[in-house]
């Protein structure tokens, strides 16, 4: 009787270490598992956030960044577009790139030549800085089309822990950007302002060199005009802005006559150059 009282302590203990055992491997399996879990969102997440990023998200350190977070901001947004020329590689472009815009305050969101995109907390004086060191920088290796603007930013991680990225949405810029950006192509500028932009910057005209190159309508019948402004390298003098103002008006016969001057003096201004075919159009009977 106690020999086989004893052998069912024996099985009882037996069982008992055997069911400890389990739990503490699947808590090791658990623990493994977030282990994993943390190292794969750290991987993720620092790909694309610097400690500007999260700051911004009101956060301390990478760990408290989860998919999902979002916060709101006034900043300005530098949005670009590197053309190289030809046998220019981009082997050295980012390197130069993001040496300016972290020296500016500015914080990296896309780095596809295509379409760059860094955000300014500290405000446009420091995105149009950015963008006119950088024209400096790379003019003989690479065509430049920036296009600053300011406001309300809304910004968000999207994704998940495996495939995480940053994201930032300027209020009321979904198509603003690129058709801005096509603006600017039109227009031959390098660096274009919007009009927020300008306003956000006391003493704007003392700071840059700078001039009124037209309205980008956005989309909608019922949208107001966006006013921009072109950021020179020097100053050109008040020809130009005022034969735009002469072409919008309706005077083609002066604007033409405005914009041959520009380009006596700067035979290289694109901008003049496609006003002068729009004047040279309208003149013509052919329409703005």
């Amino acid at each position: 009787m106690q020999h086989g009282t004893f052998d069912e302590e024996i099985i009882r203990g037996s069982n008992e270490i055997a069911l400890l055992t389990r739990r503490f491997q699947n808590a090791v399996y658990e623990l493994t598992t977030s282990m994993e879990k943390s190292r794969q969102s750290f991987a993720s997440y620092s790909r694309f956030l610097n400690h500007g990023w999260i700051e911004l998200l009101g956060r301390e350190n990478l760990f408290q960044i989860h998919a999902g977070n979002r916060a709101e901001c006034q900043a300005a947004v530098l949005e670009m577009r590197m053309i190289p020329h030809i046998g220019v590689t981009e082997e050295k472009l980012y390197e130069k790139l993001l040496t300016v815009i972290r020296s500016s305050g500015g914080i990296p969101e896309r780095l596809d030549p295509e379409r760059m995109r860094f955000l300014f907390p500290q405000g446009s004086t420091s995105a149009i800085c950015a963008a006119s060191s950088i024209r400096e920088l790379t003019a003989h290796e690479y065509e430049m089309v920036a296009v600053v603007d300011f406001g309300t930013v809304e910004i968000c991680v999207l994704g998940d822990e495996q495939d995480s990225r940053m994201h930032s949405c300027l209020a009321g810029e979904a198509e603003t950007f690129p058709l801005m950006r096509r603006v600017c192509g039109e227009y031959g500028c390098d660096i274009i302002a919007t009009d927020a932009a300008v306003q956000s910057i006391e003493n704007f005209r003392n700071i840059f060199n700078s001039r009124f190159v037209g309205f980008f309508q956005l989309s909608g019948n019922d949208s107001v005009p966006v006013r921009l402004v072109e950021i020179l390298p020097q100053k050109h003098g008040d020809t130009f802005e005022k034969a735009v103002g002469q072409y919008l008006s309706g005077e083609y016969a002066n604007a033409f006559t405005g914009f041959c001057q520009v380009l006596e003096h700067h035979p290289e201004d694109h901008a003049a150059v496609y006003y002068l075919q729009l004047c040279s159009r309208a003149l013509n009977g052919e329409g703005e």
